[in-house]
C-alpha cells in the first residue's frame, strides 16, 4: 500500500514538477505541442533563475551549438538560389524549354507544367518555390488557352510537389542531418 500512496506519486525534484505543470497547463488551454515545448523551456529557465543556476552564456552556447551544422546551411542557400533564379528569369527560360519540347502535343501545357516542375525541382530543391514560380507563369497561360482555372491550379500544385524527391532536395538534407544518414546516398536514392 505504500507503493501507491499519494506521497509516492509526487515529483521528487522541482525540475520534474515544472515539466509536469507546464504540460498540464498546456493541455488545459489546448495548446499545440510547439507551445507546450516553449512553455516547458520558459518554466525551466524561470526555475533555474529562481535557484541561481541560470547562466546566459551556457544558454547562448547551447542555442549556437544546436544550429551549428554545415549541412543545414544548404537549406537557406537552396531557397536563396531558387529566389535568385526566379528573379533572374531562369524560371521563364525553363518554361520556354518545356514548351519547345512538349508544347506541341495535345494537352501540351499540362506536360509543360510537369516537365518544368521536374527541371525546377532539380535546380532549386524547394517545392514551395517551384510551385509559386510555375503558378505565376503557367496559370495565366493555361487559362488563356481555355483550360479550367481550378484544374490548371491543381495540376501545377501537384507537379510542384515533386521537388522533395528529386535531388537536391531540402527534405533529404534535413533528414540526412537529423538521422545521421549520408546525404549523397539519399540524393542517389532520389535519382534511382
Amino acid at each position: 500500500s505504500a507503493l501507491f500512496s499519494p506521497k509516492s506519486l509526487m515529483p521528487r525534484s522541482p525540475w520534474t514538477a515544472a515539466v509536469l505543470m507546464t504540460f498540464h497547463m498546456a493541455e488545459r488551454i489546448r495548446a499545440n505541442p510547439q507551445v507546450a515545448g516553449g512553455l516547458q523551456k520558459l518554466a525551466g529557465i524561470a526555475l533555474m533563475a529562481q535557484q541561481d543556476l541560470f547562466d546566459a552564456q551556457i544558454l547562448a552556447q547551447n542555442v549556437i551549438n544546436g544550429a551549428d551544422s554545415f549541412p543545414l546551411l544548404a537549406v537557406p542557400f537552396f531557397m536563396l538560389a531558387g529566389e535568385i533564379m526566379n528573379v533572374g528569369g531562369l524560371s521563364k527560360r525553363i518554361v520556354k524549354l518545356a514548351l519547345a519540347v512538349v508544347g506541341h502535343v495535345p494537352g501540351g501545357l499540362g506536360y509543360v507544367a510537369i516537365m518544368a516542375a521536374v527541371i525546377l525541382a532539380a535546380v532549386s530543391g524547394s517545392a514551395v518555390a517551384d510551385a509559386a514560380a510555375l503558378a505565376s507563369l503557367l496559370l495565366p497561360m493555361m487559362v488563356a488557352a481555355g483550360h479550367d482555372k481550378a484544374r490548371s491550379a491543381g495540376l501545377i500544385a501537384s507537379a510542384g510537389i515533386i521537388a522533395p524527391v528529386i535531388p537536391p532536395s531540402i527534405g533529404f538534407v534535413i533528414f540526412g542531418v537529423a538521422a545521421n544518414v549520408s546525404i549523397s546516398k539519399l540524393f542517389l536514392a532520389g535519382i534511382v
